[in-house]
């Protein structure tokens, strides 16, 4: 994870989140298929216990590019 924290906006609005420091390889599922492989840095790890945050790793923008 970088070092570096920046601040959500939106939802989770001020929690800190760090970027991957490198990019991951992700695919993801529907219960009943699989997407290709997608080469992302565009995933973040939110601050223990955020307020008002349930879950959520990965943005909408590597989502509509599956």
């Amino acid at each position: 994870w970088s070092p570096n924290s920046s601040r959500a906006d939106r939802y989770g609005a001020g929690a800190k989140m760090f970027q991957a420091s490198r990019d991951w390889y992700i695919c993801l599922d529907d219960g009943i298929n699989w997407s290709s492989w997608v080469r992302t840095k565009e995933i973040h790890s939110w601050q223990s216990n955020p307020a008002g945050i349930i879950c959520g790793v990965i943005g909408y923008d590597i989502l509509n590019n599956i």
